[in-house]
Order: structure tokens, then sequence, then C-alpha cells
């Protein structure tokens, strides 16, 4: 047996090894040259984006309606959307197609203009219709708070690297429709509703500039105007994330156009579109 499998191993190796000749016998010189080449390819980096699933399961009673207005509590912490980008990104982000803005819109089609009520809440007002018949039946104002967080490497100045939070949202500019323009954001928050870590923003600058010392350092970096450095510098790396969520024991409130008497299936979807510059 072991000289069988010994045989068998010999015959394996003279085939692997007669391969790697696989041109034809040629005489004095030989055919041509010797193929040698490979391709090197670019990370094609762009926008992931995931939306909330745990809100379509409210269950009311018409008791708990007041004055036609219905308050509905969130038990648990509530994803609603987050982005992210797949790799990091060095280079100019102008004309990249990378800088996105967000319009959100009811069933019908009407634009939900965000209310910010701080650097990371807003109140956004949804139509609700009845799944029946598609009458409309009001509106529903919902809460939620928001971030967004970049991992940045400067290659020339390694005292601006870090993981940290950014101002964002002016006209033009990085995330416009989603966060509140100029004002500082808040990595925390973006990280708990986006699911990505600190540690695994880093991961993705330091495949562009591995062994580079990068830390979260509590300051933040400017998005806010398109003009500014971050925006144009070639040799700057980024990884962006997003996240909103509605918080645990927050309060939706429905405010109907009309008396609810019956048992109603309600729907007050949201359209997310994303357009890149």
């Amino acid at each position: 047996m072991k000289k069988t499998l010994l045989a068998l191993a010999v015959v394996a190796s003279a085939v692997v090894s007669g391969s790697a000749l696989a041109s034809d016998w040629t005489d004095n010189q030989p055919a041509g040259d010797i193929p040698i080449g490979g391709t090197i390819d670019a990370p094609v980096v762009h926008w992931q984006w995931k939306t909330g699933d745990g809100l379509s399961s409210f269950a009311n009673s018409t008791a708990q309606i007041s004055g036609n207005v219905l308050n509905i509590t969130v038990a648990d912490d509530q994803p609603f959307l987050a982005g992210r980008f797949n790799e990091a990104y060095k280079g100019s982000l102008i004309g990249a197609s990378l800088i996105p803005k967000v319009v959100m819109t009811s069933y019908d089609g009407t634009e939900i203009t965000p209310e910010f009520t701080s650097a990371t809440n807003m109140n956004i007002t949804v139509k609700v219709k009845n799944s029946a018949d598609g009458s409309n039946l009001g509106t529903l104002s919902v809460p939620l708070t928001f971030s967004a967080a970049v991992a940045a490497i400067y290659p020339n100045s390694s005292d601006d690297n870090g993981v940290a939070s950014i101002t964002a949202g002016g006209t033009g500019a990085m995330l416009e429709g989603l966060v509140k323009p100029g004002q500082m954001s808040d990595v925390n928050i973006a990280t708990k509703w986006s699911g990505i870590p600190v540690t695994e923003m880093i991961s993705y600058v330091q495949k562009i500039y591995p062994g580079v010392n990068i830390q979260q350092d509590g300051g933040y970096y400017n998005f806010n105007d398109l003009n500014h450095g971050n925006y144009v510098k070639s040799d700057h790396a980024f990884y962006f994330v997003y996240g909103s969520g509605i918080p645990a024991n927050s309060t939706l409130v429905m405010h109907l156009d009309g008396d609810v008497s019956s048992h109603t299936e309600w729907v007050a979807p949201v359209t997310v579109t994303v357009s890149y510059s």
C-alpha cells in the first residue's frame, strides 16, 4: 500500500512539473517572449445603506386615541437609516460621486423636511394612509437621533489622524438632508446606529496607510463647506459612517384627520432617495 501511494505521488509530481513548460519545443532559439503579467485593481469605493425593519408592527387601541391624537410608544431602540463607505477612500472627494444628498418622501411623493432640534436630534413628519383603501389618515411625527463620523489619515500631519465627529450637511456638502448643517456630530451616536465600531473604522483607513497610528481624538473634521481642504486634498484617506434611529421609550405621535372607531391597518412608509456628486 505504501508503494502504491508513493507511485501515485510521483506520477502526480511529474504531471505538475511538465505543465510548467506548456509551450512547444522550438529549434535553436526560444519562440517569442516569456509572458509575465497580471492585474492591479483599485477598489471601487461607494456608499452602502441599510434601513430599519422593526417599525411595522405597532399595535394600539382606539381607546388610546384622544382628540384625534394617538401616542405610540417605541419600547426598544429601533434603527432607522444607516450608511457607510464600503472601503476607505484616498483622493479628492470632489467629482468622485461620494458626496450623498438624501431626500425623504411620504407615500404620495410629498417631500419630508427634517426638523433639526439639535446637533443630533430631529423630527420628521410622515403621511399615514389606510392600508385597505389607500386613503389618507393623517400624519406621524417620528423623533430620531442621528450622527456621522469619519476615520481619517493625513499622511503629512500625523497629529490630525483620528476617528472623530464631523460638521456637514451644507448645500451640496456631505450628507445634505441627513444632518444639521454646520453642527458637530457625535461619534458614539454614529457608531451605535450604524453598527460600525471605531476599531473597524480604523482598520479601513489603515488598509491604505498600513502601520499609521490613529485613535479617537474627540475633535471634529469640517465637511460642511465644499471649499474646505478635506474635499480636495489627494492624499487624505477617509472612511465615513452615518446612523439614525429611534431611541427606546420614545413616542411617535399620530395626528388623525378624523375619527377611527374600528380595526384599521395603517402604514407610513418613508422613501429614501440618494443622489451623489
